[in-house]
């Protein structure tokens, strides 16, 4: 059959168009293959992924949430009513600590640690903090400064062999010490594995001090002299209780020294550094200030979900920054990504496909106050550096 020339050049143009196609996707491709970026640092607004089994990503009152899986399974859209990290007993991971843990910032990965460790401040904590850092306190410890070791039994209201001073001190009682530690994490800051110190704080009150308050707790009119009466006469009642005598509401005799080198040993740090060291070495930044051009954002129809409106942000990416993304996504169909402002998730997109273009669009979102201050955000970012 002979073909008609219209036929032959309506052909050929289909087959020069998707050869054209063809080479631009492996030209795109083989720039991809080579680029190889450091890893960013966080900015104010951020785009970051986690890989990690054990954290996922939570929609909880239409607000991400990065938090610990209690589970195997994880369906990567799952609400707050459903899944392995439902209920409120699902620990969430701080953002912006981690984020400006990731900057390199010390104080803020002290706090991420303890948060981590649940071991953050409570209302328990005592009203007046009375900081022992743990090179004093080993001084103290060792009898190497005398002065210091006196200076530690005072703030206790306990020698430390576990014996109760001759006289009893109210700030002591109510405070006690704060020992606090150095915990080191590994860290990737500008590409590099750098051990990064953060400080770990921990109330403590000996068991005696303890025992003392649990007995007066329920007195009514309570003095510091009553407090002073109570604290010689359980004194006395674990002398004796030592010697042989029989007693009643007495109390063990605590090695405080050993309780307190506890807290200080290298174990307990490093106990303390797995969790928080599990997840920034997950989270990657993709996206930062830096890298994105513009952002706006527009009102949806959303009475399909069951919702009056929806609201759609429009990034523009520099060509880094849609490299990076797109280099992340590759393979990670169904994976999740936070969208943060100054640390707080404005959005977790699904990936449902390489994140190819410059343009980013993120839809579904339901919280107008969180769409409006991340696009203002951008926008103020971009003419503070006009």
């Amino acid at each position: 059959m002979k073909v008609l020339k219209s036929t032959q050049i309506a052909i050929g143009a289909i087959v020069l168009g998707l050869g054209a196609k063809l080479g631009y996707f492996l030209y795109l491709s083989s720039q991809l293959s080579s680029f190889n970026p450091p890893p960013l640092k966080p900015g104010k607004l951020n785009i970051v992924g986690i890989q990690s089994d054990a954290y996922g990503i939570r929609i909880s009152n239409d607000v991400a949430q990065l938090v610990e899986r209690k589970g195997s399974s994880f369906d990567p859209g799952s609400k707050e009513d459903a899944g392995p990290m439902s209920g409120v007993d699902a620990k969430r991971i701080p953002m912006r600590e981690l984020l400006q843990s990731l900057q390199g910032n010390k104080e803020a990965l002290g706090r991420f640690i303890m948060v981590m460790n649940d071991a953050g401040e409570t209302d328990d904590w005592p009203p007046i903090r009375n900081v022992w850092p743990a090179e004093k306190l080993k001084k103290a410890l060792d009898g190497s400064d005398p002065k210091l070791t006196e200076q530690l039994e005072q703030d206790l209201n306990m020698k430390l062999d576990g014996t109760p001073l001759q006289k009893f001190r109210m700030s002591s009682y109510s405070n006690g010490i704060i020992v606090e530690v150095p915990v080191r994490v590994l860290i990737n800051l500008g590409g590099k594995q750098t051990k990064l110190t953060g400080k770990v704080q921990s109330p403590y009150r000996p068991v005696f001090i303890q025992t003392l308050e649990s007995k007066v707790k329920e007195k009514a009119g309570l003095t510091v002299q009553m407090l002073a009466d109570t604290y010689g006469l359980l004194a006395d009642t674990m002398l004796r209780g030592e010697k042989g005598e029989k007693v009643e509401g007495g109390v063990r005799r605590e090695n405080i020294k050993a309780s307190i080198e506890e807290l200080l040993s290298s174990s307990r740090a490093e106990r303390l550094s797995t969790r928080p060291q599990e997840v920034l070495q997950a989270a990657e930044v993709l996206v930062n200030d830096d890298l994105i051009v513009s952002a706006s954002a527009k009102e949806e129809d959303a009475s399909y979900d069951g919702k009056k409106r929806s609201y759609t942000i429009t990034l523009q990416l520099t060509d880094e920054g849609r490299k990076r993304l797109w280099k992340y996504s590759r393979g990670r169909t169904g994976a999740q990504l936070l969208v943060i402002n100054d640390g707080v998730a404005v959005a977790a997109p699904i990936i449902q496909h390489d994140l190819a273009q410059s343009e980013l669009s993120i839809t579904q979102l339901h919280d107008k106050n969180l769409v409006d201050e991340f696009v203002q955000a951008v926008n103020d970012l971009k003419s503070t550096r006009r």
